[in-house]
């Protein structure tokens, strides 16, 4: 299988060398600061790549799947990263037996809010959801120094809410981890308090608005007009 997966590795790399944009890896490279090799593919080509792999690891482990999965994150280019946050999401044998220290692997190198969006809302979140990873693992990362770290602790909570990914709303949770980086100052860990609360507030506007309430005054105040906002246009409906 080692053999067999150096060939997916090589083959995917080449056709994403192919599909490689120059323009807009330029245009990526000013709307998201990475250290990452940045080949400028737009995501619907990606989840095209996608689709194209599926009849190809059809009959291929979970383990098989994450171990690819490694492999295209450890190129170190950022498209190929985020399609292998795609493909796993869409295997589900490899989301049945991802556990907590694939997806650390998976996540080391993240250094740009893109990919951390695409990890936490595919895998991360989905995986909490599901009970494969423990309230605890989460909670870790919104201590950590590391600030994209605690931006995935946040954006993993988008799959507990957001209808489309299966979530049927999780007050506790969410506000736990909002609670834990309430005060942080960093810009990316803000605007991720800002889409988590926002996205919760769909399920549970009035328990937001206390939330806010109480916590207006070590919050951004970026983050709490957004939110207010949001509040705001839900009580005119």
């Amino acid at each position: 299988m080692r053999q067999q997966r150096r060939d997916w590795l090589r083959q995917t790399l080449a056709q994403l060398e192919k599909a490689a944009n120059p323009a807009d890896a330029v245009l990526f490279s000013r709307y998201f600061a990475t250290d990452l090799r940045v080949l400028g593919i737009r995501a619907p080509v990606l989840q095209q790549m996608d689709k194209a792999l599926r009849p190809q690891l059809a009959a291929v482990s979970g383990e098989e799947l994450i171990a690819f999965g490694k492999a295209l994150v450890g190129s170190q280019i950022f498209e190929a990263r985020q399609l292998a946050y795609m493909m796993l999401h869409s295997q589900p044998r490899a989301l049945e037996v991802m556990n907590l220290d694939d997806l650390e692997v998976l996540g080391t190198g993240m250094d740009n809010w893109a990919s951390v969006d695409t990890f936490s809302t595919l895998l991360a979140g989905v995986l909490w959801k599901n009970s494969k990873i423990s309230d605890q693992a989460i909670q870790n990362w919104a201590g950590r120094m590391d600030v994209w770290w605690r931006r995935a602790a946040l954006v993993s909570t988008i799959p507990l809410n957001l209808k489309s990914k299966g979530g049927k709303g999780d007050l506790p949770r969410t506000l736990d981890i909002c609670d834990r980086l309430k005060g942080d100052p960093h810009r990316m860990v803000q605007k991720a308090i800002s889409w988590a609360l926002r996205e919760l507030s769909k399920r549970y506007p009035e328990e937001v608005g206390e939330f806010l309430a109480e916590n207006k005054p070590v919050m951004t105040k970026s983050t709490v007009n957004e939110v207010s906002k949001k509040l705001e246009a839900f009580s005119k409906k």
